[in-house]
């Protein structure tokens, strides 16, 4: 039961709130292989600034992720914690202040 996922010298994660706005906003379906609410992270190289603890079951990512998106005047900014993700309270969706399980991600062939 993965919930997140490697590939190369970066782990994605699944955010429910991203993927909820994106499916919403038919960006992408989730049922079609799309990538709705991903949120990747370099944690391997030079000029890494997140850690991660290699558990893809109960993943933890440090520091804090924050996505910014001007255009959707959206701002997505979470701890994620043995598993759980944390939202701030300077998101501006409709979970922040939340603390959720992430979802399963499927592995990807590549």
């Amino acid at each position: 039961m993965a919930r997140a996922r490697v590939w190369k010298s970066r782990v994605t994660i699944i955010c429910p709130a991203c993927r909820d706005i994106d499916v919403a906003s038919g960006y992408t379906d989730p049922s079609d292989g799309g990538v709705a609410g991903e949120h990747t992270v370099p944690f391997t190289g030079a000029s890494v600034v997140w850690e991660f603890d290699g558990n893809l079951d109960r993943p933890t990512l440090k520091p804090s992720l924050k996505l910014t998106q001007e255009w959707r005047k959206l701002i997505c900014h979470s701890f994620v914690t043995n598993g759980r993700i944390q939202y701030l309270g300077d998101c501006t969706h409709a979970m922040a202040g939340q603390t959720v399980d992430l979802p399963e991600i499927a592995s990807r062939e590549q």
